[in-house]
């Protein structure tokens, strides 16, 4: 009876261990990750040129707004420091938004553009 009891006992102690909820990778942590490889000059200033500049550059309509072609760290820099970037392109807050006439930007552009924001916008 008593090595009854203690097979009893194994099997529902394996059973315990090895039945667990796989649910992936901690999305957090998954983000941070991501968010730590950004880099203005390899990931955000290349969406800027690609989705800004024909707008805001010299002779563009909207160049009194930012001129982001001349050097785009320094154009863009004051829209982020006042939020108008973050309200215009990331959460559609302000109006106009951003880019303007156009469809908005895909979610990993977004996504891009937020982790550089929450680390500091750094000219990195």
């Amino acid at each position: 009876m008593k090595v009854f009891s203690i097979l009893i006992l194994t099997v529902c102690i394996l059973v315990l261990v090895a039945c667990t909820k796989d649910i992936g990778p901690n999305p957090d942590l998954v983000k941070t990750e991501f968010c730590d490889t950004i880099t203005f000059t390899k990931h955000v200033k290349p969406i800027i040129i690609k989705r800004c500049v024909s707008c805001h550059a010299a002779g563009g309509f909207a160049a009194a707004y930012g001129d982001f072609n001349t050097d785009t760290y320094t154009g863009i820099k004051p829209k982020v420091d006042n939020g108008t970037f973050k309200g215009r392109v990331i959460d559609l807050t302000i109006t106009p938004t951003m880019p303007f006439g156009m469809t908005a930007l895909p979610a990993d552009t977004i996504a891009i553009l937020k982790c550089w924001l929450e680390a500091g916008a750094p000219n990195n």
